[in-house]
């Protein structure tokens, strides 16, 4: 993971299934808190629909990770990724080998993750793989997560976003 002082290069992920307001509101939220966290946003996606097969932003936000174009992501809560421990445990265990960041912005994930089964089994890839943490928490997002909760859902229209067009 980066530890220069240059921007981090980061993607915004959101999927409220079924809600195309709430997701476009959720990465308006993201991207307040990239700017406040200084990552440069290269990058973001959201989709409205369960099941893997329909989220085309997902599987782009994953080969962006893969292939080292990002450092960061964020996304509002880990439901957004998954709902089951299994795939989450995927996800993380992608990031930590791709040296992506995940930040959220509705909780620090590094005091929510340990309360579950898969903290243990992050820690114990961690500490087999020699990997770090897949979550960066900083100070700014500590503060902000859970005034970017109640902010995501009163910021108006899709329309009136910070976004602009996709990257």
């Amino acid at each position: 993971m980066k530890t220069t002082k240059e921007p981090q290069r980061a993607w915004l992920y959101a999927r409220v299934p079924g809600n195309y307001v709430e997701s476009k509101n959720t990465l308006n939220v993201l991207m307040l808190q990239a700017q406040r966290d200084g990552a440069e946003v290269v990058g973001w996606g959201y989709d409205i629909h369960h099941g893997w097969l329909r989220r085309p932003a997902y599987r782009r936000m994953m080969r962006e990770a893969k292939a080292g174009h990002i450092e960061r992501i964020y996304i509002c809560r880990m439901s957004q990724i998954s709902g089951t421990e299994r795939h989450l445990i995927s996800f993380f265990r992608r990031m930590m080998r791709y040296k992506v960041n995940v930040i959220a912005t509705e909780y620090a994930l590094n005091l929510k993750v340990p309360a579950y089964h898969m903290g243990t089994i992050i820690d114990e890839i961690c500490a087999r793989k020699g990997w770090e943490r897949p979550w960066f928490v900083s100070e700014s997002s500590e503060r902000h997560c859970v005034s970017n909760a109640v902010a995501s859902t009163s910021f108006g229209t899709p329309n009136d976003n910070l976004l602009g067009e996709n990257p």
